[in-house]
């Protein structure tokens, strides 16, 4: 739902937006392809990814099976932290520290029903704004960049607001992301640390920049990393003084139990091997007020809605025995 969200703030077709995809995680593909660690090495195209097949259909529309995490995988990371006093004790050479200059912890509303809009993250707009600041440096000091990937959905919406162009010359990932390198969960976040501990050390002195996220892009962290020391102590600010912004910023009225004239603001119809399974949507009714339901189970229109555009659909929406179910016209 968040990815059609994005979609439809951006104007594109079903077909244009199915290839962005694929040409974003495409570049993705490319970074597992070099790196022996890596679990998918093939190296896709845009158009493999992109594209609806046999061998990789749509999982959750508007998701290919290669726009998803790879994450039932054997892996393992490890990160030794220490203090400077520790390190030098156990006679650690100095070009091995890497240090955390900046880092920022927020969450954006728990319930997607409660956010102002599918398509963006005020928490990671806070998350960076705090990261960069504690660190003294902006975007153009960074060498090296790892955005969370578990869906291109996250990577778009980090982009967006960190202001990261989506073709950056110095790339999105340092491993080739949760769909292609891997990662067990959002432990995959220790591997990309780790990547870019080996990444700032081949070029001492850059900074490279690792977020993180949880759940429906709701949870998100940044850390800043360098070899050179920070030069002043390590003092975080604490995440409860930005949150509460986030916290007070809500999106409209929510009507649990919904009847009358709607429109669909987002939606996703569920695939499973035989096809279209089921479809969950957020609407909008006369009112204004947000309201979650799901279309008729009906093979022909969730099929319909995997091929052509319901975004802004009219229909009904009636609740009967706890369910909303939405009808378009």
């Amino acid at each position: 739902m968040i990815e059609n969200a994005i979609r439809g703030d951006r104007g594109r077709t079903i077909a244009e937006h199915n290839l962005a995809m694929g040409k974003l995680f495409s570049g993705f593909a490319a970074v597992a392809a070099n790196n022996p660690l890596a679990d998918r090495r093939q190296g896709f195209t845009a158009e493999q990814i992109g594209e609806v097949s046999p061998s990789n259909p749509y999982i959750g529309f508007p998701y290919t099976k290669l726009m998803n995490s790879n994450a039932f995988i054997d892996q393992s990371a490890a990160i030794i932290l220490t203090s400077v006093a520790k390190a030098k004790a156990l006679g650690i050479p100095e070009d091995r520290w890497v240090h955390l200059h900046g880092c920022g912890d927020a969450y954006d509303h728990w319930y997607l029903s409660d956010r102002i809009n599918m398509h963006s993250s005020p928490a990671m707009r806070t998350v960076a704004r705090e990261a960069f600041e504690m660190a003294e440096c902006g975007l153009d000091d960074i060498a090296a960049l790892d955005l969370y990937s578990c869906f291109p959905s996250a990577v778009q919406i980090a982009c967006d607001e960190m202001g990261i162009p989506l073709d950056d010359p110095r790339g999105l990932t340092v491993t080739g992301g949760l769909p292609y390198f891997g990662g067990p969960g959002n432990n995959y976040v220790t591997h990309s640390i780790a990547e870019m501990m080996n990444t700032v050390r081949a070029k001492p002195g850059s900074k490279g920049l690792v977020t993180a996220n949880g759940n429906y892009v709701t949870k998100q962290s940044a850390g800043i990393y360098s070899t050179e020391p920070a030069g002043k102590p390590f003092a975080p600010k604490d995440p409860k003084i930005y949150q509460a912004e986030i916290d007070a910023d809500k999106g409209p009225a929510v009507t649990e139990v919904a009847n009358g004239s709607g429109t669909i603001e987002t939606y996703t119809v569920m695939h499973d091997r035989k096809g279209p399974s089921f479809g969950i949507l957020f609407g909008r009714l006369g009112d204004g007020s947000r309201f979650m339901a799901n279309p008729p189970d009906d093979p022909a229109l969730l099929a319909r809605m995997a091929a052509e555009d319901y975004l802004g659909a009219p229909g009904k929406v009636r609740s009967a025995d706890g369910i909303n179910t939405f009808t378009p016209d």
